[in-house]
């Protein structure tokens, strides 16, 4: 029998919390929907940890182009690289958890990389999101954290698909060793498709309920082979040698590299920072045609437009001191978000060119602080002024 967990209070109480059955699959269907992060992404991939974005719950599967869907998976998630990630869940009580449901996610996985097409996803997620009464251009954006453009996600999604590149993620309060075995299997056979399961116990005591969730299925060729792409690879090694040349060289401190097309820097304002890009897509022609490195300033939140009215006024006076014209992004469609930033249209794909590119993102970034750092603290100023004026 399993033994429970403990949780201490603060007044230093110690509540035993005994492992309770679900009621039903759907209230666990419900609760992933409702916290996608019990889906532990950080157990999945913990150099650069799972965020999920919910496209929609039964999501139909055709088996033909063009044809009814045959078929309906539980939930359908985009993670930040927009790869695909198929959910099914059952409770360990449903006695096809082992003989049908393995057979259910591979129907769903054939089918759906040949007959989803990216503006099906697309167009399930903006419905899901106004059905909850979201703006689903502002989730996306909030999701993305204003750094990835919300076309270039979609496009990443559908070149995704093509590839096959999907994840397959099994649900249950307890994951039978004979599903754990052929999940292990499915893993290291399916690249680049990942196939994983969750195991997401329950837990109740005195009126407190715990959600306690697992990772299985990731043997050590399995993580060995992670899927990271090869534009994802060069990126994590642009940034970690960025990052290196970063600490020597400048006060702008660098997080922890990721595989990922950008990089965050903090400014001490919230609502505002810097952010480092090296992308494949191109923000001039909104294409991938031409690789580029940016140098961004953003900020974002509910006042974001007036605050960028104000910075805009001084646009001038801001250009001067940076020395040269910037982008002012100022898209209607950006619900939630404003940026301004200067671009260089980069091959970060050929290392022998990183120096040169790294010195300008280091020269980049320190004119953008330079000039905007004393501003948003005046404006930060003005801000919870305004608020706490407010009726």
């Amino acid at each position: 029998m399993n033994p429970g967990i403990f949780l201490i209070q603060d007044n230093d109480e110690l509540v035993e919390m005994n492992e309770q059955a679900y009621d039903s699959e759907d209230l666990l269907q419900t609760l992933l929907a409702k916290y996608p992060s019990l889906l532990a992404g950080s157990q999945i991939d913990a150099k650069a940890p799972r965020k999920w974005l919910l496209i929609g719950r039964e999501f139909g599967v055709p088996s033909e182009e063009g044809g009814a869907d045959q078929w309906s998976l539980d939930h359908l998630f985009l993670d930040q690289d927009a790869i695909p990630t198929i959910v099914e869940v059952k409770r360990s009580t449903n006695t096809t958890i082992r003989r049908e449901i393995v057979g259910q996610m591979l129907d769903y996985a054939a089918n759906a990389v040949v007959y989803w097409p990216v503006d099906r996803i697309r167009s399930r997620f903006e419905t899901n999101c106004e059905r909850q009464g979201f703006d689903p251009e502002e989730r996306l954006r909030d999701f993305l954290e204003s750094v990835v453009e919300p076309e270039e996600f979609w496009q990443k999604a559908n070149t995704n698909l093509q590839a096959g590149k999907i994840r397959l993620l099994f649900i249950a309060d307890e994951i039978p060793t004979k599903l754990q075995r052929i999940v292990e299997f499915l893993n290291e056979q399916m690249n680049p498709a990942e196939v994983l399961a969750i195991e997401i116990k329950q837990f109740v005591g005195q009126g407190l309920r715990g959600l306690v969730p697992r990772v299985i299925g990731q043997t050590a060729e399995a993580i060995e082979k992670s899927p990271i792409s090869e534009v994802g690879q060069i990126q994590l090694e642009f940034w970690t040698a960025f990052k290196s040349y970063m600490d020597g060289t400048s006060k702008i401190a660098c997080p922890k590299p990721a595989p990922q097309s950008w990089m965050n820097h903090s400014i001490g304002v919230g609502g505002f920072g810097l952010s480092s890009i090296a992308s494949t897509w191109s923000s001039e022609t909104s294409s991938y045609e031409h690789p580029e490195i940016r140098a961004e300033f953003w900020m974002n939140g509910s006042d974001f437009r007036t605050l960028f009215g104000m910075l805009e006024a001084q646009r001038s006076e801001i250009e001067s001191e940076v020395g040269q014209g910037l982008v002012w992004d100022n898209s209607p469609e950006k619900k939630r978000s404003r940026k301004i930033y200067m671009r260089k249209s980069a091959d970060f794909l050929d290392q022998t060119k990183w120096p040169e590119q790294h010195e300008w993102l280091r020269v980049s970034l320190e004119k953008l602080n330079r000039v905007f750092a004393p501003r948003v603290k005046n404006l930060d100023g003005l801000r919870v002024s305004a608020s706490t004026q407010s009726p």
